[in-house]
């Protein structure tokens, strides 16, 4: 008779490490050392080119439900296209409790506070004064998007700064 191969995949790490934390502990419960927490995010779905038609555009943030705030970009002489990097200056400049960053050219609101408490909520704003669709942020009005501190089929990018503490 024939023999079977059965092939198996070996859980492997490519890349540095710096510590390897099982995930269970000795009696099968979740390891809570393992466990990482991460931000609520807001993500642009289009590059941002270097000017951008935004000049006295308007969004409303709200950010782990303490109060809308309402962002109003800088008004340029004739309407001009502003630049990427003030749209981005004048949005931490007005925004408390996250901060807007670009990851790959886009626009990221991200909290400075990590967990399943924090949350991005953006709040629509009145027809031609909206920022969003401009940045990309339009299909995440209305939407409150939480930060997490458990796995939950999602697929997350977590920065080295927020894993645990090596022992």
């Amino acid at each position: 008779s024939p023999t079977v191969l059965t092939p198996a995949l070996v859980p492997c790490l490519v890349g540095p490490c710096f510590q390897i934390v099982n995930p269970l502990t000795a009696s099968g419960s979740l390891n809570t050392d393992a466990l990482v927490s991460v931000a609520a995010e807001a993500r642009g779905t289009i590059a941002l080119g270097a000017l951008l038609d935004l000049a006295g555009k308007q969004l409303t943030i709200n950010i782990s439900g303490n109060g809308d705030q309402e962002i109003t970009l800088p008004i340029s002489i004739d309407n001009a296209p502003i630049s990427r990097e003030l749209v981005i200056n004048s949005i931490n400049a007005q925004l408390t409790g996250a901060a807007a960053v670009l990851v790959d050219s886009k626009i990221v609101i991200r909290t400075t506070a990590k967990g399943p408490t924090v949350s991005v909520e953006l709040k629509a704003v009145n027809g031609d004064d909206s920022a969003y669709p401009a940045l990309g942020l339009d299909g995440s009005v209305g939407l409150k998007i939480e930060g997490a501190a458990s796995y939950d089929n999602r697929a997350y990018s977590i920065p080295y700064t927020s894993f645990p503490s090596p022992k």
